[in-house]
């Protein structure tokens, strides 16, 4: 019973550090996007009506 409660225990602490490493990720990005001053946002010119190449190749869609 000890033993299977010290491995649930070191699994929540494992899978606490894991989403404080996911913040701090987050953070460095928001931080670059800040310094940036812009967002590179990569679509698709062929996915109607979301997004597609008008006649004169600007892209449209919601």
């Amino acid at each position: 019973m000890a033993l299977h409660m010290k491995s649930s225990i070191a699994a929540v602490l494992m899978l606490a550090g894991l989403g404080l490493a996911t913040q701090a990720a987050n953070a460095d990005a928001l931080d670059d996007i800040t310094k940036a001053g812009a967002i590179n946002v990569g679509i698709f010119s062929d996915f109607p009506p979301f997004s597609s190449a008008s006649a004169d190749m600007s892209i449209k869609g919601y």
